[in-house]
């Protein structure tokens, strides 16, 4: 049963039993993304894994998330609902080296042109928001 269902069905229990008269909507307050981008070229058994930055301001990353190799989807949920948020990927190799960003997305599936466009990882995709 979804949350929906759930505050819907205990508001619902409330009413009927004169505990409140009127019932309360229920609103979303964070939203997930999957994120996901084309893998490194380079050799897998160099590469760690992958970081996944993101934030409110366009090259601005406040936060990150490590994904492993092999892997080349996410999700970040817990976003804020109403905010714009803007993601990049970097590859991290076991050498501790770090790649260029690549492109940048952005909630409302923009691409932002700019930046250094690495060979790896390939582009940065957002696949869902929801």
């Amino acid at each position: 049963m979804s949350i929906f269902k759930k505050v819907l069905v205990i508001l619902s229990v409330v009413a009927c039993c004169g505990f409140i008269s009127t019932a309360v909507p229920y609103s979303a307050e964070a939203f997930t993304v999957d994120i996901s981008w084309n893998a490194s070229g380079d050799d897998p058994n160099m590469i760690q894994g992958y970081e996944v930055w993101y934030g409110n301001e366009s090259r601005n990353y406040t936060s990150k998330v490590f994904v492993p190799q092999g892997t080349t989807i996410t999700s970040i949920d817990s976003l804020t609902d109403g905010d714009m948020y803007y993601f990049s990927v970097k590859t991290i190799g076991w050498n501790g080296l770090d790649s260029d960003f690549t492109n940048e997305v952005r909630t409302d599936g923009i691409t932002i042109p700019g930046g250094t466009q690495p060979s790896p990882p390939g582009g940065c995709y957002i696949e869902s928001v929801y």
